[in-house]
């Protein structure tokens, strides 16, 4: 019984981890969060069905929705520019806060 709990909290350990570095928004969850994804998945099939979404998830674009300027600063591609791509850095800034700033008007159905 012992080697069971052992065994089983190797496995519950990385979400753990993950699931405190989310509600912390801390800047390594993204990567925590998908290596939870990759071990959860050997617990077929529930774990391997939310593997798969949160594979899709923190791989695609929907989690900058969520977490926004928390996590994006550890991997906003900004930090990859060399010096010299000042004014590049700046055209992404100003178009990140310009989409931010957007809001949506519905139709006028009168």
């Amino acid at each position: 019984m012992a080697f069971m709990t052992v065994i089983y909290g190797i496995f519950i350990l990385p979400s753990a981890i993950a699931g405190y570095a989310l509600l912390k928004k801390k800047s390594w969850a993204r990567i925590a969060s998908i290596i939870a994804a990759v071990v959860g998945a050997m617990n077929v099939p529930i774990g391997t069905a939310a593997a798969v979404y949160a594979l899709w998830f923190f791989f695609g674009e929907n989690w900058k929705e969520v977490y926004g300027d928390h996590l994006e600063k550890s991997f906003s591609p900004r930090r990859q520019l060399e010096p010299g791509y000042e004014s590049q850095r700046l055209a992404y800034e100003q178009e990140e806060r310009e989409r931010r700033f957007q809001t949506y008007n519905p139709p006028d159905w009168r």
